[in-house]
């Protein structure tokens, strides 16, 4: 299998400064996101974790939608 790599662009009509918020606070995660809380430690390093909902546990997912690490 080779290595395989997609990429998807998104364009949002917005300051970068209210993308970020967008993706970094529960409030705004909850409205535009996966549904569920987000928990995320902006260092260099830091861990980014998109909450399941409880709906969402009830279809079998596990504790996190989504998990990324912050780059810079």
């Amino acid at each position: 299998m080779s290595d395989l790599v997609q990429t998807y662009s998104v364009y949002i009509k917005a300051p970068a400064e209210r993308v970020w918020e967008a993706i970094t606070r529960s409030e705004d995660t909850s409205r535009w996101g996966y549904g569920g809380d987000v928990e995320v430690d902006l260092r260099p390093g830091g861990v980014l974790n998109n909450l399941t909902t409880a709906e969402m546990k009830q279809m079998g997912m596990g504790d996190v939608a989504v998990y990324g690490t912050i780059v810079e």
